[in-house]
């Protein structure tokens, strides 16, 4: 049978054990956290940038159409916008451009 003290020692040691296991899986937990964390800002932020690209190219479209005198219904075919938003954009350019 054990001495108290023995269950004492045994239970301290189990629940060292214990706790540094839980401690590493939860370092472990953060650190892939991090990295999937970082991923998906890699990510979006790559389609933010595309996104954000595409937007400026439409505009740019628009604004070489607009100086070169094209239709807004050739704007709309150009860019696949609909003629309200190529109308949106016109209304935002400069009056040089127009």
């Amino acid at each position: 049978m054990m001495e108290p003290r023995e269950k004492y020692e045994d239970s301290k040691k189990f629940y060292g054990d214990i706790k540094n296991c839980l401690d590493t899986a939860f370092e472990e937990g953060k650190e892939e956290g991090k990295e999937e964390g970082l991923k998906q800002c890699r990510i979006k932020g790559l389609k933010k940038g595309r996104i954000e690209g595409k937007k400026a190219m439409i505009i740019e479209i628009i604004r070489k159409g607009v100086s070169n005198n094209m239709s807004v219904e050739t704007l709309t075919q150009l860019t696949g916008l609909t003629e309200k938003e190529v109308l949106d954009i016109i209304s935002t350019l400069g009056n040089d451009d127009k």
